[in-house]
């Protein structure tokens, strides 16, 4: 729902009959008492509603810079917590639970299947469609999505654990939880998925210590911190927090390819500026002096560091001036290159050992009017070789003749009909063939009269053979019928068992996979349809599984 940026297009203060619909809409569909409303929507603080450019309503207590606590997704009245109210009031609304490898695909914009959810001993909740539902990672008490059922319990009793379950309207690292601050409530939050965390010390202005280097089981298991960059000129516990914001933006700005910009603000901060915290800090741009990051930007627009650019009340980095003084005397060094991730059972990366890979050859084969050519040197009319192998037999051909060695080479009736026969005979008018032609006008006729062919060679399997020059594997991302969808095509190539790649996707990414036939009558090429955006995943697996480098892979947004 905030997966793209969004602009306030009104903001006023809600009236005092509007908010007393608003509080006892909120006591009925979030089942807060009055105390833990009153929490969230002090009394003596204004309810400020801001209308989105979406049709979105957010309502934020005291002012219009305040992290948004409920949201309006559709502007009809049907209210849901933003993850800033959940985490100070977990027990507001139902809750669904997944695996941490899941949570990479919902973190991406992918709703909610069924099949992802961990159904408890006593059974899920009792659910309606359209219900309030908060999503979270089993073993982190902190939720990562808010969003509304689809399906209902009797649905599920009906059909069992199949299909799209809920609908997300709001999920952690969107463009809202941007404008809320860009928070982690626990060290569980990475930046491409959640895991389990047994941490509870958020507070309502961000985790109350820095997200500890879990040490003991009872803390967060199996859990690494986000990347963290190294610079020969460490940031230290006792910075104050404008120096450590300053220290990781420079880092950012070092780190981050000229290719990246125009770079949204929000993401800059999300992507670039939080994961080079160093070990043991928090990133706040909140308890700088500057107070948002629109005037941190800003400022460092004055001092011509950087260029940037508002459009529509989305600012957006469009250059980064690497001669400025304050650039140049930067000490950085780039992070040394994190090891590889170690295996894991729900994940797809390290799913096999490395496979000896393909090797991928373009190859030429006769056409019809050079058969004859080829039969005379002994060689099988159907012959796949390459064009340098495939050469040799015209100069075998003229040398076995005595056709000239010279730089005139004879053409008889053999070469004649090899490389100047045209389907239909000779056209009324047209000029004789040759008799003699220099060697490399021969060889230029040679080449026009072979046809391309891609051959792959796969260790310890047959090889495989497909006329036209080489069309690598294409990965297509595509939303349809308010789903987001991988599709794969050209598997056939590397000799991928699709219906076996289907399967174990299935499995290892808890989504819905399907294989179809391509429209044509001739055609015999299969499409791998995956459930959410999972283009990385795929390229991971056939590299894993069949050694396809990335090289061989073409992938379309």
């Amino acid at each position: 729902m905030f997966k793209k940026p969004y602009k306030v297009s009104q903001q006023n203060v809600v009236g005092k009959k509007d908010r007393q619909k608003l509080k006892e809409e909120l006591e009925l569909s979030c089942s807060l008492s009055k105390s833990e409303l009153d929490a969230l929507l002090p009394q003596d603080r204004d309810i400020v509603m801001l209308k989105l450019d979406t049709r979105s309503l957010l309502f934020c207590s005291g002012d219009a810079n305040a992290p948004p606590l409920f949201i309006d997704s559709e502007g009809r009245g049907k209210v849901v917590p933003s993850l800033a109210a959940l985490w100070r009031s977990p027990n507001m609304c139902k809750r669904l639970t997944i695996h941490g490898p899941t949570s990479k695909f919902v973190l991406k914009g992918a709703d909610l299947m069924l099949p992802g959810v961990i159904v408890p001993e006593g059974g899920l909740p009792p659910l309606a469609e359209g219900d309030t539902v908060a999503l979270y990672v089993e073993g982190n008490p902190y939720a990562i999505a808010v969003g509304k059922m689809v399906v209902d319990s009797a649905y599920i009793q009906e059909n069992g654990m199949k299909g799209r379950g809920m609908q997300l309207v709001h999920v952690y690292r969107d463009e809202l939880w941007a404008q809320c601050g860009g928070f982690s409530p626990n060290a569980g939050f990475g930046a491409e998925l959640v895991e389990e965390c047994s941490d509870t010390a958020f507070s309502d202005q961000g985790p109350a210590t820095p997200a500890p280097v879990p040490t003991e089981p009872e803390a967060c298991k199996d859990e690494a911190p986000p990347p963290v960059a190294e610079s020969s000129a460490p940031a230290t516990a006792d910075m104050s927090p404008d120096e450590l914001f300053e220290h990781c933006f420079m880092m950012a700005l070092h780190a981050t390819e000229d290719t990246k910009f125009p770079y949204e603000s929000s993401k800059f901060y999300a992507n670039e500026i939080q994961p080079r915290r160093p070990e043991g800090t928090t990133v706040d741009v909140k308890k700088t002096s500057h107070k948002n990051l629109g005037k941190f930007l800003n400022a460092k627009r004055k001092l011509k560091l950087i260029d940037v650019v508002d459009k529509k009340g989305v600012i957006s980095i469009t250059k980064v001036n690497r001669d400025h003084p304050s650039y140049t005397s930067f000490e950085y060094s780039p992070p040394a290159e994190a090891a590889p991730a170690a295996a894991s059972k729900d994940g797809v990366k390290g799913s096999s050992s490395k496979k000896p890979g393909p090797k991928v050859l373009q190859m030429w084969k006769p056409t019809h009017y050079m058969e004859p050519l080829y039969v005379a040197c002994g060689k099988s009319k159907g012959a796949i070789l390459p064009l340098a192998d495939a050469l040799k037999i015209l100069h075998e051909y003229i040398e076995k003749n005595d056709l000239g060695g010279g730089e005139m080479i004879k053409i008889d009736e053999t070469l004649q009909n090899a490389l100047y026969k045209v389907a239909g005979g000779k056209k009324k008018g047209a000029a004789e063939d040759p008799t003699e032609a220099v060697a490399a006008e021969l060889e230029a006729r040679f080449q026009e009269r072979l046809t391309e062919f891609t051959v792959v060679e796969i260790p310890n399997a047959t090889r495989i053979e497909k006329k036209g020059p080489f069309q690598p594997v294409l990965i297509t991302t595509t939303r349809k019928g308010g789903h987001n969808l991988t599709r794969t095509t050209g598997l056939e190539l590397f000799g991928v068992d699709i219906e076996r790649m289907a399967q174990e996707l299935k499995k290892k990414l808890n989504c819905t996979t399907s294989v179809e036939d391509l429209p044509g009558k001739q055609v015999k090429e299969k499409l791998l349809q995956v459930q959410g955006y999972c283009e990385g995943e795929i390229i991971e697996y056939l590299k894993n599984e069949y050694g396809v480098e990335k090289k061989w892979v073409d992938v379309k947004n």
